[in-house]
């Protein structure tokens, strides 16, 4: 918006962006004018406004900004944020932007969570019960191009600066996966687990509906030890048990796959 006085009649005002026209600006009353543009990308922008008057004389005036992404004000509480160094530590938990990734191998400074397939995504941070690793879609929110988001059972990806559109109706977003918060539901009656650790490796599992499971154990690195059950279809009530006798004393991770939902958790093994 641009207030534009003469002392003769102002026959155009025209916006510019890099040197690129957004087009004629309207007026909005008097010596007032007014335009719209949504940036396509973060980065640093030239805007200009060029005012012709009645006789053709034109003057026009230019300033910078700059379109920064944005930053979350969501705490992880005891998780750090990422920083730009090396994390040479498999499996380290780190927070970036409101999310907590864990990093799958060596990372070198440059490789961010959000830009590398290094880093794993865990979950929201505040979220006890994530949506597929995903907060659920709001009204008021700004989402920027990459950003994921639940909604009525689908993840739903950004394709570019958005508000207050609906997902699954807009062309802002583009559908991601499936994801059915029956199977994702800490409810005891949709979805429970329970491990009993002595010599043997009990998992019991409640689902609702049919989903393809899979369950693998690993180590604090994150180095794969060996897979609890293959993947099979998953029904109703399931006990899962694997003699653990041969197993060092430690603290182990054991993942459970779920359809297009990743489960971890931690057992102590003490003989």
């Amino acid at each position: 918006q641009a207030s534009v006085v003469d002392d003769n009649f102002i026959s155009s005002v025209e916006f510019f962006v890099n040197n690129t026209s957004v087009g004629l600006a309207a007026t909005n009353g008097i010596d007032v004018f007014s335009s719209s543009w949504t940036p396509k990308a973060f980065g640093n922008y030239d805007f200009k406004i060029v005012a012709t008057d009645s006789e053709g004389e034109v003057t026009t005036n230019t300033v910078s900004f700059t379109v920064l992404k944005k930053k979350s004000n969501i705490l992880c509480g005891k998780i750090p944020e990422w920083e730009a160094k090396v994390y040479s530590i498999v499996g380290s938990e780190v927070s970036h932007n409101g999310q907590v990734y864990k990093n799958k191998r060596y990372t070198a400074s440059h490789e961010d969570p959000e830009g590398s397939d290094a880093w794993e995504h865990i979950r929201s941070c505040g979220d006890k019960t994530p949506y597929c690793g995903n907060a659920p879609w709001k009204v008021d929110e700004i989402y920027n191009n990459g950003e994921k988001v639940f909604y009525k059972d689908k993840i739903y990806v950004a394709n570019c600066l958005t508000q207050g559109i609906q997902p699954d109706i807009s062309g802002d977003w583009n559908f991601y996966l499936n994801c059915s918060r029956k199977l994702i539901s800490s409810s005891p009656k949709e979805f429970e687990f329970k491990v009993l650790v002595k010599d043997f490796y009990t998992i019991e599992i409640y689902t609702v509906n049919e989903v393809l499971g899979k369950i693998e154990l690993y180590n604090l690195s994150g180095d794969f030890v060996r897979t609890i059950m293959d993947k099979r279809p998953l029904k109703g009530n399931e006990i899962i048990s694997q003699n653990i006798s041969d197993l060092k004393n430690g603290i182990y991770l054991y993942k459970i796959f779920l359809n297009d939902v990743i489960l971890t958790k931690k057992i102590e093994i003490s003989k």
